[in-house]
């Protein structure tokens, strides 16, 4: 699984060293001296049809590590096959497929982005709608969490393409929150197969009554995702959504439609999220023949640093948007008005 990832992510690296190439050599058959390092500062003063060029294999590369369908099938088979710390790791490649977006697509590549942030608004809702509803009929946890971890990921992304200053801060900051979030609560699954022997949701039950401790933690994780208040969930998706009716390049009738397309998904992410731990922890009881241990002092000490900082940005947001705003101030200022 891996190896498929790592051969994906080459082939669009080397797609877009190509495009730099073809890039360099257009604009020197044009008198214009050129390096890679100017060029992504000054790509501004290239025509969109150049820009395009670059635009389309970032965007790619980032479309994998986000992901984006139907290129989620290598992490999804990662998150299936692999052991927690192998999956957390790729998990948090979101973080670099979220820099590269923002920080080539959006900001750099910015004329190309605003022509191609309508579709990409549109592929972002079909994420959400198309993960939440994968995630309820899966019955494998694992790839379950999957489904749901690129639908809140996709969340991003809408919010993003809204190029306003709201959605481009709720969008980084729904990027972070849901990263802290998704390690969370991906722990707490794998801890719960590990006891189970199993990744099958029906072949486990009444955990909270031999782990209270595993239990009290992914139950505090569960309401982050859901959006539950003194969260960062609620502080991310409540910025997402104030940024999606900020927008000025959309009509009304488009944001509220976009809007309630969101608001379905996130309906749909809650109900896989409740039932989810609802059969883990209070179901039937399946842990008759399990090794019943509650969670290890490492383990337990890593969950708390989780929560920690969940909890702390949901109490005190602006202590991660102060710094956001003014980036996507300088964004919407210089480039996108």
């Amino acid at each position: 699984s891996a190896k498929n990832y790592f051969i994906i992510n080459a082939f669009f690296i080397f797609l877009l060293c190509g495009s730099f190439a073809l890039v360099l050599a257009l604009l020197a058959h044009n008198g214009i001296e050129a390096n890679i390092v100017n060029l992504t500062h000054n790509c501004k003063d290239i025509s969109p049809t150049i820009q395009s060029m670059l635009f389309i294999p970032l965007l790619l590369l980032g479309a994998v590590k986000i992901p984006f369908f139907p290129l989620h099938k290598p992490l999804l088979d990662i998150i299936k096959n692999s052991n927690a710390a192998l999956s957390c790791l790729f998990l948090s490649e979101f973080i670099i497929g979220f820099y590269i977006f923002i920080k080539f697509n959006l900001y750099t590549l910015s004329t190309v982005f605003e022509i191609f942030a309508p579709v990409l608004a549109i592929m972002a809702i079909f994420n959400v709608l198309y993960f939440s509803i994968l995630a309820i009929g899966e019955l494998d946890l694992k790839k379950s969490f999957g489904y749901f971890y690129f639908s809140q990921n996709s969340i991003a992304i809408c919010a993003i393409c809204a190029m306003s200053l709201e959605g481009i801060t709720g969008g980084i900051f729904q990027g972070i929150s849901c990263v802290l979030t998704a390690l969370g609560l991906f722990l707490c699954f794998c801890f719960a197969s590990q006891i189970f022997k199993t990744t099958k949701l029906p072949f486990m039950g009444a955990l909270a009554t031999y782990t209270p401790k595993l239990a009290a933690m992914s139950f505090i994780l569960t309401l982050s995702a859901i959006g539950v208040p003194l969260t960062s969930g609620f502080c991310a998706k409540f910025l997402c959504t104030i940024g999606g009716f900020a927008t000025s390049i959309y009509s009304q009738n488009t944001i509220w439609m976009c809007t309630i397309l969101i608001f379905l998904g996130l309906i749909v992410n809650a109900i896989y999220l409740i039932n989810t731990f609802q059969n883990i922890f209070f179901g039937a009881d399946e842990c008759q023949k399990c090794k019943k241990t509650d969670l290890l002092r490492h383990r337990g000490f890593a969950l708390l640093c989780i929560i920690f900082f969940i909890i702390l940005l949901g109490v005190a947001p602006y202590i991660l948007t102060g710094a956001i705003t003014k980036y996507a101030d300088m964004i919407v200022s210089e480039f996108l008005i």
